[in-house]
């Protein structure tokens, strides 16, 4: 199923940028079977095996389930810690990161390690389901989205 941008209000730079032209070049590819073709949308995942998906949103603008429920929670800049077992974060299903307070060139090594949403492309903005949720239906829903 193909979510329209309007509908989700996510960052549109990918479904907008992606028409015909960049589906033939991937079709031509290995990457083409099934065939690419531009939607204007998003596809709507299965939630099966989220909880082991992180970086979440297509464009992987937000490290943890906790930050696509509560969009309060979503950090403006982050680096992920690592990418062993401890920097998985249990409680928030999703990768432990750190928020630097300034953005690093994104020319330079460092800068391309931090994931800025201020970036064009980048936002974590839309997914507002869960903003009206109460912190015990945001507890139970997290819980849900761990066991699937």
């Amino acid at each position: 199923m193909v979510v329209a941008r309007g509908e989700i209000g996510t960052d549109p730079v990918r479904a907008e940028r992606f028409g015909d032209a960049e589906a033939l070049r991937l079709n031509a590819s290995w990457f083409g079977d099934p065939p690419f073709q531009p939607t204007g949308g998003y596809l709507a995942q299965p939630l099966i095996g989220i909880w082991a998906r992180a970086p979440y949103f297509h464009n992987g603008s937000v490290p943890d389930l906790m930050g696509v429920i509560d969009p309060g929670q979503r950090p403006v800049r982050w680096r992920r810690l690592g990418s062993e077992l401890e920097h998985y974060d249990i409680e928030r299903v999703g990768l432990r990161h750190e928020e630097p307070g300034t953005a690093p060139d994104p020319d330079t090594r460092e800068g391309r390690l931090v994931y800025d949403t201020t970036r064009e492309g980048m936002s974590n903005g839309g997914h507002l389901y869960g903003a009206p949720l109460s912190e015990a239906e945001r507890s139970d829903l997290l819980e849900y989205l761990r066991g699937l």
